[in-house]
């Protein structure tokens, strides 16, 4: 569509990039006329609305705990996420949280097993208004059937980091191949583009 003037700046049209891969599905909006009838060309920060979804079978030989992170993102662009939430395909409670990690984190394996030890850190706990979090607490944030979501909304994600949940069971781990579902509602923003913040 090319580049746009609105009320937060100019906007340019990111780049077209491939498809992503398993195991994340997306859902990227198709772009329309603006809903308050204006210019044709226009549209709101609310028609750029993305969707993903990070299924991840757990890797853990024997069974342990384990994350669900979601992809690099793009250089000159950071990500405002409006809402996320995380499950297991699973009958069982269990405990977890989300984190914001660096990349450099990525590759750092998730703890296996919480003892009364101290608990490690794998980034920055997005805890919201929950009680103190550690290793001796696994009701923090527990699920079942339905999912958990993330209890600080809406989150600035910039580019060199990811979110990442994070189960954390004392015992009764999530057994092998137990699949962690995340699903994140977000805009991908060039960075100086305050967005739709100024809302919230």
């Amino acid at each position: 569509m090319g580049g746009w003037i609105g009320p937060w700046g100019t906007w340019q049209d990111a780049p077209v990039v491939g498809a992503p891969t398993p195991p994340v599905s997306e859902i990227v909006p198709t772009r329309g006329p603006s809903p308050s009838g204006g210019n044709k060309e226009c549209c709101t920060y609310w028609d750029q609305v993305r969707y993903k979804s990070y299924r991840v079978a757990n890797p853990v030989v024997g069974g342990g705990n384990f994350a669900v992170d979601s992809e690099p993102i793009r250089n000159g662009y950071y990500w405002l996420v409006l809402h996320a939430a995380f499950h297991l395909e699973i009958g069982s409670q269990i405990a977890f949280a989300f984190f914001m990690c660096t990349e450099p984190d990525r590759g750092v394996p998730p703890i296996l097993n919480v003892s009364n030890s101290a608990f490690p850190e794998p980034g920055i706990v997005l805890q919201g208004n929950q009680p103190p979090m550690n290793s001796a607490s696994a009701a923090w944030n527990v699920i079942s059937a339905m999912p958990g979501s993330c209890p600080v909304l809406p989150v600035v994600i910039p580019n060199g980091f990811f979110l990442r949940a994070l189960t954390f069971q004392t015992n009764n781990t999530p057994a092998q191949g137990t699949f962690g579902v995340m699903r994140i509602m977000y805009l991908e923003l060039p960075v100086g583009d305050p967005g739709p913040l100024l809302a919230f």
